[in-house]
């Protein structure tokens, strides 16, 4: 429905890109979150700011993840995957389980 070509109004157009990308989502029968494939894509652990705030991005990627990934069954095991990034990138594996509690378990 998205993709539809007549779906918005002008001033916004589709571009073709030749992939199976649509809004974060590799869509090829199943709804798979693109994960962050740069380092700068994810904010530093060190960086200003309170924890929750630091944390908002691991925070709403989860949230995308456990709404519109499909099948159900593979929402966690892409959620952990997410952690993973954040815990590399310097965050505690603790931390990040705690503020995504809600949504894999």
């Amino acid at each position: 429905m998205f993709a539809h070509k007549y779906f918005y109004q002008l001033p916004v157009e589709l571009e073709d890109v030749g992939t199976q990308e649509l809004l974060g989502f590799d869509v090829d029968g199943n709804n798979t979150y693109r994960q962050p494939d740069k380092p700068w894509k994810i904010r530093d652990s060190a960086s200003a700011g309170m924890w929750n705030l630091r944390l908002s991005g691991l925070r709403s990627r989860a949230v995308l993840i456990s709404r519109y990934s499909w099948p159900p069954s593979d929402r966690r095991r892409q959620t952990l995957h997410l952690v993973d990034q954040y815990v590399a990138k310097g965050y505690s594996e603790a931390r990040c389980k705690a503020v995504i509690r809600d949504l894999i378990y």
